[in-house]
């Protein structure tokens, strides 16, 4: 490859997920000190993500280099886009007036040691972006930021094969929270809560491929037909067979019930969507924002008894 043509090579790469923002996120708020730059060159470290410059193109396929460019870029923008939207939530403050263009100037050679060549550097404008050098927390920023960031919840799952509906229907909670909708909250709350509850109900189905009773019992857990309530006690009633007949920890029932309750809770303030129905408890700031902080360890435990259900029925 021709160093003209790397930098089409490395634009055309370079993806940043909501995974990788979310992770920047997470380490930005672990960071002391106020420089942005200072916070970059420790994220990239961490990630293991240092380039070797100039980048050398004198190899047989300098592709393995340039992907190396590909992933620093890419943590680059990460940490930025995450540095923007905490301030855009109000967790971080910019503190410095001056704004400076982040941009991709890097250098290369062709020149391998002992022989000749060129060198020359990269500029490459569609990886550009502005933001302030300087920020810090915001002083009436939220104790728990996984209130004021959906991202941040999400993560606090610590659930790699989370179900993407399940996490839009927190990150939907979330910013509705910081925009006062309080039964909105709790509905997106709900989804996710009964979302979480039918991906146990199917991995718990998947230990008795062909049994009748069991396959009838998800078609209603995983319809329309039947309230959340219900579903959960069939779940539950799909977790007691598995104990008994394929040997899972049935000391996790207790938590499951505990987690019921918590589910309960959340299913009686959306049932404020009904006409004419109020909310055993008011849904106020504080009633939501509880319920919300709880999401992370109960739906990562449900998440838990899952993949011990996955594991069992592959083996």
């Amino acid at each position: 490859m021709r160093p003209e043509d790397a930098p089409r090579y490395i634009v055309e790469r370079v993806r940043v997920t909501r995974s990788d923002i979310a992770a920047a996120k997470s380490f930005v708020l672990q960071r002391s000190g106020t420089d942005v730059m200072q916070w970059m060159n420790e994220w990239i470290a961490a990630n293991h993500a240092e380039l070797t410059l100039p980048v050398p193109m004198y190899g047989s396929d300098p592709r393995p280099e340039l992907d190396r460019v590909v992933r620093y870029s890419t943590l680059r923008l990460a940490l930025l886009e995450a540095v923007r939207e905490l301030i855009a939530v109000g967790i971080l403050w910019p503190s410095s007036g001056h704004m400076q263009e982040w941009g991709e100037s890097i250098p290369w050679t062709t020149v391998a040691p002992g022989g000749s060549g060129s060198s020359s550097g990269w500029s490459m404008g569609e990886l550009q972006v502005q933001g302030p050098t300087k920020v810090r927390r915001a002083i009436w920023s939220e104790p728990r930021s996984e209130l004021s960031d959906g991202d941040l919840l999400v993560r606090s799952l610590d659930t790699a094969d989370l179900h993407p509906g399940i996490a839009e229907a927190l990150h939907q909670a979330v910013h509705c929270l910081r925009l006062e909708l309080y039964l909105p909250a709790i509905a997106m709350l709900g989804a996710a809560s009964e979302g979480a509850w039918t991906e146990l109900g199917r991995s718990l189905a998947a230990l008795f491929p062909g049994d009748k009773e069991v396959s009838q019992d998800l078609d209603k857990i995983t319809g329309f037909n039947l309230g959340v309530a219900k579903k959960i006690d069939l779940v539950l009633k799909l977790f007691g067979k598995a104990c008994s007949e394929k040997g899972l920890n049935g000391g996790r029932r207790q938590d499951l019930l505990r987690i019921s309750q918590w589910s309960d809770l959340v299913r009686d303030g959306r049932n404020a969507l009904h006409w004419d129905t109020d909310a055993t408890i008011p849904n106020t700031y504080e009633k939501v924002a509880t319920l919300l902080l709880g999401a992370a360890s109960n739906i990562g435990l449900l998440y838990e008894v899952r993949a011990t259900a996955l594991a069992a029925a592959r083996s």
